[in-house]
C-alpha cells in the first residue's frame, strides 16, 4: 500500500539526525521507494513560492503514492497541497505523542483533519474518541519503535568512554521530575562509588559536578551509550497521560541495555516488569532497584536480552510502517 514514499520530517536537530534516517531505513528495509524531504520554515512568501515550486518539480517526478508526514507541526495544509497537487496520492500524518495532550497544539487539529489518515504515538482511546467527534475519520495509535538493530559490537575505546553503572540521555529539565532524580543518583551514587554519566541537551544550569555531557546525541552513539552501560534510566518527560511513551523505552532495550524506566499506564501492554524491562513509581524506589540491581547481574543481563529479544520481534520501525499499512487497507475495506 505504500509503496512509493515522500517522507516528510521536521528540522530540528534531534529528528534531522536521529528519527529521518531511522524511518528511511526502515522503509527501505521494505523495498519501498523513499523520497525524504526535511522541512524547514520558510521566512517569507517571496522565499516559500520560490521553493516551493522546484520543490513541486522534484516531487512530482518522483511521483509518490504516499506522503508520509512525520510530526511536522509548521507544514501548513496549503502548503502540502500545493506541492502535491495533481498527484494521486494519500496524505498521512503520525504525530508524536498527542496533539490533545499538548497545550499549544489543540487550536491546529483543523490542521491535521484533512489527512487521508491521522496517526498519533500515544495511543490512548480518550483522545481518538475525542478526534473523531472533532470530524476525524480515520484515526489510529501508532507508538514510536525502535530503529533496525545496528548490529556492530561496540569497541573496547567506545566502551570505556560511554559506559557507566548508571546513564541517562535526555535533555535536563523538571518536568517529570528529570533534573531532581537526576542529580538524587549521583549525590546517591557518590558514597556507593557508582559511576554516573548523564548525556542530551538542557533548559537548566548544570550542577557543579554532575557527570553531565551537553549535546544532541546520534544514533549510533545512543547504542554505545546504552549497549556499554549497566542500568539505562528513563524518566519520561510527562507522567499523567497514559501510553506516552517516547523512543527511549524501545530505544534501550532494543540495544541490549538494561531499562530502568518510570512506570507510566499502559506500559504492561509493552512489557512485563522484571522480565523484559524494570519500572519504579518514584525516587525511592529507583534507588532501591538500581542498588539491587547494580549487585544482581546475572539477572540484570537476563532482564536486557529478554528486553531486546521482544523488541526485535516486535517494536521496530518496520512494524510500525506494517501495522500503518495494515490499519490503513482494513479502513479503506470498511
Amino acid at each position: 500500500m505504500l509503496n512509493r514514499v515522500l517522507l516528510i520530517t521536521p528540522y530540528p536537530d534531534h529528528f534531522r539526525n536521529f528519527l529521518e534516517p531511522d524511518l528511511v531505513d526502515a522503509l527501505h528495509y521494505l523495498k519501498k521507494d523513499v523520497f525524504s524531504l526535511v522541512w524547514e520554515k520558510q521566512k517569507n512568501l517571496a522565499d516559500a513560492l520560490k521553493n516551493y515550486s522546484a520543490l513541486k518539480k522534484t516531487i512530482t517526478e518522483f511521483s509518490p503514492d504516499t506522503v508520509l508526514v512525520f510530526n511536522v507541526l509548521d507544514l501548513h495544509p496549503l502548503a502540502l497541497k500545493f506541492l502535491t497537487r495533481r498527484l494521486r496520492c494519500q496524505r498521512v500524518f503520525w504525530f508524536i505523542d498527542s496533539p490533545i495532550a499538548r497545550d499549544n497544539q489543540p487550536k491546529r487539529l483543523n490542521e491535521y483533519r484533512h489527512y487521508s489518515a491521522y496517526f498519533q504515538s500515544t495511543v490512548w482511546p480518550d483522545h481518538f474518541e475525542t478526534l473523531k467527534k472533532q470530524g476525524f475519520k480515520h484515526v489510529f495509535g501508532l507508538p514510536l519503535a525502535a530503529n533496525t538493530p545496528i548490529t556492530t559490537p561496540v569497541s573496547e575505546p567506545n566502551h570505556q568512554h560511554y559506559g557507566a553503572d548508571i546513564t541517562s540521555v535526555g535533555t535536563y529539565y523538571e518536568r517529570g521530575g528529570r533534573a531532581g532524580l537526576l542529580n538524587r543518583v549521583y549525590e546517591t551514587g557518590k558514597s556507593k562509588k557508582w559511576d554516573c554519566k548523564f548525556w542530551g541537551t538542557t533548559e537548566l544550569p548544570i550542577p557543579e559536578g554532575l557527570p553531565f555531557t551537553v549535546g544532541y546525541i546520534d544514533r549510533e552513539t545512543i547504542y554505545n551509550i546504552y549497549q556499554s552501560s549497566k542500568i539505562c534510566l528513563q524518566i519520561p518527560s510527562q507522567t499523567h497521560v497514559p501510553f506516552w511513551f517516547n523512543d527511549n523505552y524501545y530505544l534501550i532495550p532494543g540495544a541490549g541495555g538494561f531499562c530502568l524506566c518510570r512506570y507510566i499506564e499502559g506500559l504492561e501492554t509493552l512489557y512485563q516488569n522484571h522480565e523484559h524491562v524494570v519500572w519504579f513509581h518514584d525516587e525511592a524506589e529507583a534507588l532501591e532497584l538500581i542498588e539491587y540491581y547494580l549487585a544482581h547481574e546475572p539477572a540484570r543481563q537476563k532482564i536486557a536480552r529478554q528486553g531486546q529479544q521482544l523488541v526485535h520481534e516486535k517494536h521496530l520501525y518496520p512494524h510500525r510502517i506494517r501495522e500503518m499499512e495494515e490499519r490503513m487497507r482494513d479502513s479503506a475495506t470498511r
